[in-house]
Order: C-alpha cells, then sequence, then structure tokens
C-alpha cells in the first residue's frame, strides 16, 4: 500500500498507511501524489522474489495489499505522470496491476487502522479460518472415486503412503468410508469397538488432464471427516488435521463431526513431492476413540492449472 515511515521492527501498518486501497485503476483506483518531489508523499513497495525453484509463504505482512505465490515477473511502465505496474505469472496471465498517479497537490493523512491482509491459513492467527478451494478447479480424484482401502484391526505393514506400494490385498470401494451417519457410500460395520484407523489410497494421473506438474497452480483436498487424518502425496506429508503421531502411534486426536459439506485443505509443499504422469494420494482417517459413535473419511484432490 501506499506508505511512509514503516521503520519499526517487527513491521506495523497502524499510521504509516497513507492509502490502503489496491492502487488498481479498474479496481479502488490508483494511488496519488503530489506534483513533483515532496517527502513523506508515500511510496509503494513491491517484493518481487518469485523466480526461484521453489514456492513458499512463511506468513503475511501487515503493509502488503497483495501476496501472489507464482512463478512470474514484474513490469514497470513510466508514461508521462502515471507508473504502472503489472505482475505477470509464468503463464502470462496478468495476476496484479497497481498504478502511482502523480498530480496537482494532495493531502494524504496517515491511516490509524488500515486495512491488513488476512492470516495465512496455516499460520497460528489464522485461528482455524477455513481455506477456500481454487475458483475453477478440476477433479483429479473425483467426488466419491474409488479407493483401494485397510480397514482392519491390524495395521498395514510397509511404508503404504508410497508410490510403489503394493496395495494388490487392500480392498477397494467408492467414497466416503464410515458408519452411522446415513451418508457413507462405503459403511465400515465392523469398526466401532475394533479399530480407530482407516487407511486409504488413490492412484491418479496428471497425463489424463494433460497437465504437468510443474504448470500446477494449486493443489488441494476437499474432505469431510470425523474426527481427524493425515494426507500424503507420494510418500510425504501434506495436510494433518487434529492428530499427532501416526498409525497406531496417533495421539492427542481431537474430536470433530462431519458437517456434510466438504472442507478444503491446500497440499503443503507439494511442488517438491508432486510428479509428471502418476502420483499417489494416501489418508489415514482417525476416530478419536475406538468406541466412538460415528466415523467419516470422505475426501476428492482438485487441482488449479
Amino acid at each position: 500500500m501506499l506508505m511512509d515511515g514503516a521503520y519499526e521492527t517487527p513491521t506495523v501498518s497502524e499510521n504509516v498507511i497513507l492509502d490502503d486501497g489496491d492502487g488498481d485503476p479498474s479496481g479502488d483506483g490508483p494511488y496519488r501524489k503530489s506534483v513533483g518531489i515532496h517527502p513523506n508523499g508515500g511510496t509503494v513497495q513491491v517484493v518481487a522474489g518469485h523466480g526461484g525453484t521453489t514456492l513458499n509463504q512463511k506468513g503475511t505482512m501487515p503493509v502488503m495489499k497483495r501476496i501472489i505465490v507464482e512463478h512470474g515477473s514484474v513490469l514497470l511502465d513510466i508514461d508521462g505522470e502515471t507508473l504502472t505496474g503489472r505482475m505477470i505469472n509464468k503463464f502470462g496471465d496478468l495476476r496484479d496491476t497497481f498504478s502511482i498517479v502523480k498530480r496537482g497537490t494532495i493531502e494524504l493523512a496517515r491511516l490509524s487502522a488500515p486495512w491488513r491482509p488476512p492470516p495465512k491459513k496455516d499460520s497460528p492467527d489464522a485461528k482455524g479460518a477455513p481455506a477456500e478451494p481454487p475458483a475453477d478447479y478440476i477433479e483429479v480424484i473425483p467426488k466419491h472415486a474409488e479407493w483401494h482401502y485397510w480397514a482392519k484391526v491390524r495395521h498395514p505393514k510397509g511404508d503404504w503412503t508410497k508410490r510403489d506400494y503394493d496395495d494388490t490385498d487392500w480392498d477397494v470401494a467408492e467414497a466416503g468410508f464410515g458408519y452411522a451417519d446415513n451418508d457413507d457410500r462405503t459403511v465400515l460395520s465392523d469398526m466401532q469397538g475394533n479399530y480407530s484407523v482407516v487407511y486409504i489410497r488413490r492412484e491418479f494421473d496428471l497425463s489424463e488432464f494433460e497437465v504437468e506438474a510443474d504448470q500446477i497452480a494449486e493443489i488441494g483436498l476437499m474432505i469431510n471427516f470425523d474426527d481427524a487424518f493425515v494426507a500424503y502425496l507420494n510418500g510425504k506429508e501434506v495436510v494433518r488435521v487434529g492428530v499427532k503421531g501416526t498409525g497406531k502411534d496417533a495421539k492427542e486426536i481431537k474430536p470433530h463431526d462431519a458437517t456434510g459439506r466438504y472442507s478444503y485443505y491446500p497440499l503443503k509443499d507439494f511442488e517438491k513431492h508432486l510428479r509428471d504422469g502418476k502420483n499417489v494420494l494416501a489418508i489415514e482417517g482417525h476416530n478419536a476413540t475406538i468406541n466412538s459413535h460415528d466415523f467419516t473419511l470422505d475426501p476428492f484432490l482438485v487441482i488449479e492449472d
């Protein structure tokens, strides 16, 4: 945002923001400054650190109006009294625009309570705020798809999360899995009182969707669950909700009621684990207690390219 004097550590936005709009001529309008050179008239900071090999976001910055975690470039154009900045992603799509116009005399006041970016979804400040799935997603593992599943008193042998694991002796059935909710496609009638963990695996092939791994902007899990789960992509943990430990060593499982609606969880560091062609998503679903009155594990997987 247009700011002046943000010198504190850690950075704060109170009383240093002069214009908390988005600077977009077709949005909140351009940032405006007086013609000529004047001290303390405000500046716009751009951090264009998106040319590396991997992408990640550790948190938010209170003075930033936009944080876009994609590979790309920033282009700056100056035309007379107007400077325009544009962020173009690696596919050539325009992802952000701002302008600064220097014309006339502009009086700006410092804002005591400027707009602040929402906290990153997996940060402590997020306080459980739900993530939103991409607007135009593709289901690479469809809703109610068939999964290989292991629902037994004994746990599966070997590293069942890996892509090359032999699951030919696992059962196959449609998601969701569970009991006692009257909405499960695969009813686990022997689960209550006998076992509290269910393991499922499903292969998906990116080539079927004519997309390569490095073209994926986002990949996430849509899931309705009760009580907790851990998800793995090609053997690497990518989502964990409501449980510590894994498999038979799981502990501190937090009760969570299935709502009948799907929640969205972006896969953490998917760029490191996703492969061209065939991949495997593996999920372990946990009940809080072995005698819990119900259980639900109903996932599907989506991408945005």
